[in-house]
C-alpha cells in the first residue's frame, strides 16, 4: 500500500512526535510512505536526516515564516471565514508542488496532518481517499485555549475557534467520503456530536519504548532535576511553564536548592527565557532529542488547564521511564490507571508532591514501573499498528 503524508512541518522527536510514530507505525506495517513536508524554521533542519530513511521519497517546501506572513497579508479578505493558520499556508506555489507531487507518487491514500494544511491541500480530496489527521478537535483546543489565554490572545483565539468551526463543517459536508483521525475519544465524540462528522477513526498517541534502553544506561549520580516541554511560544504552553516557574518552582527550590528545572522546547518567549539561570531553571530552545534530557531526569511535570498537546509528551516521558506529576484537567483523554501518575489540583499540592518525590527514590522507582506497564498496555507502537491495519486495509477492501 502506498501511502503520502502531507505534514505541516517536518517530523521530529521533540515537537511533531505524532507524525514520527505514524510514519514508523505506517513503515512496520510494510507501506510504502512518501512524505510532503514544509520547513518553516531553519532550526529545524537538523531534525530532516533521520526521517529521509524512513520514506521512499520525499518533498520538503521550505516556508519562511516571514512568506507565511506575508500570504495572512494576500489572504485579508477571507480572514472573516478561516482561522489565521489557514491563511498562513494559503500558498499558490505549494499547493503546485504537492499536486505535483501527488501526481507523481499516485498514492492509494493520502494522509493529511492537520486541517490547516488543508489550506494547500485541499484540492487533493478529490482525487485521492483521504485521511484527514485532525489529531485535536480544533475548535474545542481554541475553546479551551481561551482559558489560559491573556487579554490580549482572547480575541485571536475567538476568531480560531468561529474560523475552525465553520471550516470543520465546511469541510465535512464538502468531503462526505473523508476519514477524519482524531488523538483520542473525547474530540472524535466532539467531532460527530458538535460537526455532525459521520466517519471518524481513533489513533491514539502513542510512544516507541527502544528509549527505555537509553534510560537503564544513564548514570544513576544524576542531579534532581525536573522536565517540561512543549511548544513555548504557544501560549497553551508557556503560560502553564510561567506558572511552573514561578509560583510552583520556588517552593520546591526553597526546600531542595540542589534542584534543577529544564523547560524544554522551540522558541520560548521572552519572559521564559529571562528566568533562564534563576533558582535552578534552565531555559532550553531546540533540541534533537529530548530523550537525552528525560533519561537524566528524576520526574517529568506535566501542568495545564487543557489536555490538548499534553498526551504526548506524558506519554513520551512515562515511556522514558519517569514518574509523572500532573493536574487533573491535562489528563482528559487518557486511560489512566490508579497509581500510574501522581494526579495534583493545586499550585501548593504540586510542590509538595514533587519535594516528596524528589526525595523518595524508591517511590520514583515504583512510578517508573507502573507508567512502563501502563504505556506498554495502552499506548505502543504495536497497538497502533493494529488499530491501523484494521481501519485502513478494512476500507481498501470495501472499495
Amino acid at each position: 500500500m502506498k501511502i503520502l503524508m502531507v505534514t505541516p512541518s517536518w517530523p521530529s522527536e521533540l515537537h511533531r512526535i505524532r507524525s514520527l510514530n505514524l510514519l514508523e507505525a505506517f513503515n512496520q506495517l510494510g507501506y510504502q510512505v512518501y512524505l510532503f513536508s514544509l520547513l518553516v524554521h531553519p532550526e529545524e533542519r537538523k531534525f530532516v536526516e533521520p526521517v529521509k530513511k524512513m520514506v521512499e521519497g520525499y518533498f520538503l517546501f521550505e516556508y519562511p515564516f516571514s512568506r507565511g506572513i506575508k500570504r495572512v497579508w494576500q489572504n485579508l479578505p477571507f480572514w472573516p471565514f478561516y482561522p489565521w493558520e489557514y491563511l498562513f499556508l494559503k500558498d499558490g506555489k505549494i499547493k503546485q508542488k504537492v499536486a505535483e507531487f501527488a501526481q507523481k507518487v499516485q498514492p492509494d491514500f493520502l494522509y493529511i496532518k492537520r486541517l490547516r494544511s488543508l489550506a494547500f491541500a485541499g484540492q487533493l480530496l478529490n482525487y485521492y481517499p483521504t485521511l484527514l489527521d485532525t489529531t485535536d478537535a480544533m475548535s474545542l483546543f481554541y475553546k479551551n485555549y481561551q482559558q489560559v489565554a491573556g487579554w490580549k490572545e482572547k480575541p485571536i483565539g475567538w476568531h480560531e475557534y468561529w474560523g475552525y468551526r465553520r471550516l470543520e463543517k465546511q469541510i465535512e459536508d464538502n468531503y462526505p467520503n473523508l476519514t477524519w483521525v482524531a488523538a483520542s475519544r473525547r474530540d472524535g465524540q466532539y467531532l460527530q456530536e458538535k460537526v455532525g462528522v459521520e466517519r471518524v477513526w481513533v489513533w491514539p498517541n502513542v510512544v516507541e519504548l527502544r528509549r527505555e534502553k537509553q534510560r537503564k544506561k544513564a548514570s544513576r549520580k544524576k542531579k534532581l532535576r525536573v522536565v517540561m516541554s512543549g511548544l513555548m511560544n504557544k501560549a497553551i504552553n508557556y503560560r502553564p511553564a510561567l506558572e511552573v516557574v514561578e509560583r510552583i518552582w520556588p517552593q520546591v527550590y526553597h526546600r531542595l536548592p540542589q534542584a534543577e528545572l529544564i523547560v524544554a522546547g522551540p522558541n520560548p518567549v521572552a519572559a521564559l527565557k529571562k528566568k533562564d539561570g534563576w533558582k535552578g531553571v534552565r531555559v532550553v530552545g531546540y533540541l534533537l532529542d529530548l530523550n537525552v534530557f528525560l533519561s537524566q531526569a528524576s520526574l517529568y511535570l506535566a501542568w495545564g488547564t487543557t489536555p490538548a498537546g499534553s498526551r504526548n509528551k506524558i506519554l513520551q516521558a512515562a515511556a522514558a521511564g519517569l514518574p509523572i506529576v500532573a493536574c487533573e484537567d491535562i489528563l482528559k483523554g487518557l486511560k489512566i490507571e490508579k497509581g500510574t501518575i501522581v494526579v495534583v489540583k493545586t499550585v501548593d499540592e504540586a510542590a509538595d508532591r514533587v519535594v516528596e518525590l524528589l526525595s523518595n527514590p524508591r517511590e520514583q522507582e515504583f512510578l517508573r514501573q507502573r507508567g512502563l506497564k501502563w504505556v506498554r498496555k495502552n499506548y505502543s507502537l504495536n497497538s497502533l499498528k493494529r488499530r491501523i491495519k484494521e481501519n485502513l486495509e478494512g476500507q481498501n477492501e470495501g472499495k
